[in-house]
C-alpha cells in the first residue's frame, strides 16, 4: 500500500511540475516580444508561414501546448542548420507530411510526451512500482520519438510507389500527344489542361505555375497525381520561358529519391527544350513499356508470395487438424475393437 501511494505521489508530482512549467511558459510568452518569430527562426523552412502548427497534437491542444512543444523539440532535436536542411528535404519529398521543420521537431516531442504520460498512467493504474513506471514511461517516450520518422518514411515510400504507377500508365499518353506534331511544351500543356487548348498569356502561366508548385506538395485534387503535377509545372516553366535547368531542379527536389525513371524523363525533357532534341516520343514509349513490365513482374512476385503464404498457413493449421481427426478416429476404432489392448 505504501509503495502504491509512493507511485501515486510521484505521478501527480510529475503532473504538477508539467502544469507549473506550462504556467511559466505562458507568462514568458506574454512578457516577451515576438516569441513566435523567435521560435520559428531556424526551424521553419519553406513552409514556416504556417505558424506554430503541431501535427501530432489535436486542434484543441495546439494553442496551449504548441509553443512549448516547439521550444522543447527545437532545443532537443534542432542540433544544426545542416540537420534542419536535411529534414526539410525529407519533408519536401514526402509531400510535407509535417508543414515545417519546426512542426516535425515539435511532433516528435509531443508524441514522446503523450506516450510517456499514457504509459506512466497505465502502469500506475496497474499498481506497479516506481521503477516500472519510470522504465515504461522512458520506453514509450523513445518509441514516440521514433514514430514520426517511421511515419515519414512510410508516407514517402507510398508516394514513390504512387508516382511510379502513375508514370508507367501515363507517359504513353504524353507520347501520343507528341505524335501529333506538337513540341514538348505545348504537348504537356494540352495533356494536363482541363479546358480546350489555347494560347495562354504570361500572367495566366504564372498563376498556373504557382498552382502546380502547390500541387507538387499537396497532390489531393482530382486532376491527376504527382506525375501530372510535374508535367503541369514543367509546361508552365516552358510557357514562361524560364530556365529549364532551374525548373527541372525544382521538380527533382520534390519527388522521392531512388527513381531513375524520373531522372531519365527529366533528362529527356531538358534535352528536348534546351538542346533542341528531336522527337522523344519513342523514348517515352520505351520508358513506359519498361516501367509497366516491371510493375507486372512485381504483381507476379506478390502473387507467388501470396500463394506460398496460403500453402504455409494451410500446412500449419488445416493439415494438423485433419491428421488429428483421422488418426483420432482410427485410434478410437482400434481401442473399441480391442486391437490396442496389448499395447496399453
Amino acid at each position: 500500500m505504501t509503495e502504491r501511494l509512493l507511485s501515486a505521489n510521484i505521478f501527480f508530482s510529475l503532473l504538477a511540475g508539467i502544469g507549473l512549467w506550462l504556467v511559466y511558459a505562458g507568462i514568458v510568452r506574454l512578457l516577451r516580444h515576438g516569441p513566435e518569430e523567435k521560435l520559428l527562426k531556424g526551424l521553419g523552412g519553406a513552409r514556416a508561414n504556417q505558424g506554430l502548427t503541431v501535427t501530432a497534437l489535436p486542434p484543441l491542444f495546439q494553442r496551449a501546448f504548441g509553443p512549448l512543444m516547439y521550444d522543447l523539440g527545437g532545443r532537443l532535436f534542432g542540433s544544426s542548420e545542416q540537420a534542419a536542411q536535411r529534414v526539410e528535404d525529407r519533408l519536401r519529398r514526402s509531400g510535407w507530411l509535417y508543414v515545417s521543420v519546426g512542426d516535425y521537431y515539435a511532433s516528435k516531442m509531443a508524441t514522446a510526451v503523450m506516450l510517456a504520460v499514457g504509459a506512466a498512467a497505465m502502469t500506475l493504474f496497474l499498481g506497479q512500482s516506481p521503477l516500472v513506471i519510470a522504465v515504461a514511461a522512458l520506453a514509450m517516450g523513445l518509441i514516440g520519438i521514433l514514430l514520426p520518422d517511421n511515419k515519414l518514411s512510410d508516407v514517402t515510400r507510398k508516394r514513390k510507389d504512387s508516382l511510379y504507377r502513375e508514370m508507367a500508365y501515363t507517359i504513353d499518353r504524353l507520347a501520343v500527344v507528341l505524335r501529333t506534331g506538337l513540341n514538348l511544351g505545348p504537348a504537356m500543356t494540352d495533356f494536363v489542361s482541363l479546358s480546350p487548348p489555347r494560347q495562354r498569356t504570361v500572367a495566366e502561366a504564372r498563376v498556373a505555375s504557382a498552382e502546380s508548385k502547390q500541387e507538387l506538395d499537396w497532390v489531393g485534387s482530382g486532376r491527376g497525381g504527382l506525375f501530372v503535377a510535374m508535367l503541369r509545372d514543367l509546361s508552365n516553366a516552358i510557357a514562361m520561358n524560364q530556365d529549364i535547368e532551374a525548373a527541372v531542379g525544382e521538380v527533382r527536389a520534390t519527388v522521392p529519391l531512388g527513381m531513375p525513371q524520373v531522372e531519365e524523363f527529366l533528362e529527356l525533357v531538358k534535352s528536348s527544350v534546351k538542346e533542341g532534341m528531336g522527337e522523344i516520343a519513342p523514348q517515352l514509349e520505351a520508358l513506359g513499356r519498361t516501367m509497366r513490365d516491371d510493375l507486372n513482374n512485381r504483381i507476379e512476385e506478390r502473387a507467388q508470395a501470396t500463394e506460398l503464404k496460403v500453402v504455409m498457413i494451410t500446412a500449419a493449421t488445416i493439415v494438423p487438424a485433419m491428421l488429428i481427426i483421422v488418426i483420432g478416429a482410427a485410434a478410437a476404432g482400434f481401442a473399441s475393437s480391442g486391437l490396442l489392448g496389448p499395447l496399453f
